[in-house]
């Protein structure tokens, strides 16, 4: 390979690059620095017993239960619920359908 030149690529980061890359930084941040708090695991504790109690719950009962709470909010908790193989779920969107997981319990 004699003679060949050395790849040496010139080029400029404009503003914008670094404030996308700014803002993906500060999200991984957030991400990374997030844990579950004590509220929300007790919050999650009360839900799973709803849905013991009540065998299957769909998110608008969830809704009625936690009126407070936003819809967005729920579905984010039941997703996680889901995640840590805590409840299943079948269907999906708004016809979803939870059940508590008994084996892992």
């Amino acid at each position: 390979m004699a003679g060949m030149s050395s790849f040496d690529p010139k080029f400029t980061i404009a503003s914008i690059i670094t404030e996308d890359l700014t803002t993906i930084e500060r999200a991984h941040g957030f991400v990374e620095a997030a844990a579950l708090s004590k509220e929300w695991i007790h919050q999650m504790e009360a839900r799973a017993l709803i849905l013991e109690a009540h065998h299957t719950t769909h998110t608008k009962d969830f809704e009625q239960l936690c009126p407070t709470t936003n819809r967005r909010t729920l579905q984010r908790d039941l997703s996680r619920l889901e995640e840590l193989n805590l409840v299943h779920r079948r269907g999906g969107a708004r016809q979803s359908l939870y059940s508590l997981n008994n084996k892992a319990l």
